[in-house]
């Protein structure tokens, strides 16, 4: 998705993506991962419903855009990460939520109870899970991460873990 007119476009986030490809009346499980880069987007889909994006998706927010399908795939970019390195008492996902969203494990526990935790796409509702190096951990309205694995152990006993945040 790109704008039509540059000049004019807003400053659009994935929020404001997703809400309007949701406005079509699909169903959340047709669309994949939605990538930014700088004014324009790239958005995964069913095969089947490409074709429907392209004649429907014409506005996002308040900015008239052109709907396009990629061919190939070095067109679309890379997502960028943010490293975040800090340490923990033990590797559970709350622990890994907290430090990857700088706030505190406790405050995790709610959003892992109510069922807006994903590991690997698999919903998670227990606070204590520990994920493997590599899973990729979501959470709905904060963001996702990935989880690279333990550094090291401080003197203390605490584990050293190492995080890739998506930006």
């Amino acid at each position: 998705m790109e704008p039509k007119a540059l000049r004019f476009s807003e400053e659009l986030g994935h929020r404001d993506y997703l809400g309007a490809l949701l406005n079509l009346g699909v169903d959340r499980s047709v669309v994949g991962d939605i990538l930014i880069k700088d004014k324009e987007a790239w958005f995964f889909c069913l095969h089947k419903m490409s074709d429907f994006f392209i004649e429907n998706l014409i506005r996002v927010k308040h900015t008239t855009v052109l709907v396009s399908r990629v061919e190939q795939a070095e067109e679309i970019p890379e997502p960028e990460f943010e490293m975040i390195n800090g340490t923990c008492a033990s590797v559970r996902l709350d622990a890994l939520i907290g430090l990857a969203f700088q706030t505190s494990r406790s405050s995790m526990v709610s959003f892992i109870e109510s069922g807006l935790v994903f590991v690997n796409g698999k919903l998670i509702t227990s606070n204590g899970y520990e994920p493997k190096e590599g899973d990729i951990i979501s959470v709905r309205g904060k963001g996702r991460f990935i989880y690279d694995g333990v550094s090291r152990q401080t003197k203390k006993g605490r584990l050293g873990v190492r995080i890739r945040k998506y930006v």
